[in-house]
């Protein structure tokens, strides 16, 4: 038997499951639709589902989050799933454990991630500051070429840190821009 949460209406722990697929408040007598995922029944045994928060009629909470609504489930354990625990793999929407047992994980080791080194490649050589000459303008250009999230990157992606990492790099070429120009006119001297 699963353990059901509690009456949105009375806010009571009076739901009792009638059958597989409806439950009613023994205090007031409100009866509500139940739809259980498979993943509530993995390997053969029953889990308890714990919810402290009942959203409204026809909404449902994430596997993990259960403070976030959920917004889809997965292809293949059915687990229902926030923004934050979504992978989309081509056509299908998976868990992240679901996504790492299948055939396509073997290439996720391959993937890219352009929001994530585009930043660094912005940020870090200011530490020897002189190659920023040449990581800021490969910045720009990478920035621009990868903006898009690739077609085979089903993981998310990050436009806000490609974007902060465009805007640093843009900076760093205006310094050595004046720089330069500085050198050419006899000002730094």
């Amino acid at each position: 038997m699963i353990q059901l949460p509690k009456c949105h209406k009375c806010k009571t722990d009076s739901l009792k499951q009638l059958n597989a697929h409806e439950a009613e408040c023994s205090n007031c007598m409100h009866s509500f639709k139940l739809t259980i995922f498979p993943a509530v029944f993995k390997d053969g045994k029953t889990a308890t589902v714990e919810s402290t928060q009942v959203f409204h009629e026809g909404e449902s909470t994430c596997f993990e989050h259960q403070s976030s609504l959920a917004v889809a489930t997965c292809h293949d354990c059915g687990r229902f799933l926030c923004n934050l625990c979504t992978v989309k793999t081509g056509e299908l929407i998976q868990c992240l454990e679901c996504f790492v047992k299948t055939k396509e994980s073997k290439n996720a080791d391959k993937i890219v991630r352009w929001d994530q080194i585009l930043p660094a490649l912005s940020i870090l050589p200011i530490l020897i500051w002189p190659f920023t000459i040449f990581t800021a303008p490969a910045v720009l250009i990478l920035s621009i070429l990868k903006w898009k999230n690739p077609e085979n990157n089903p993981l998310p992606y990050s436009h806000a840190s490609i974007a902060i990492a465009f805007i640093f790099a843009l900076i760093q070429v205006g310094f050595w821009g004046l720089f330069i120009v500085g050198l050419a006119s006899g000002g730094l001297s």
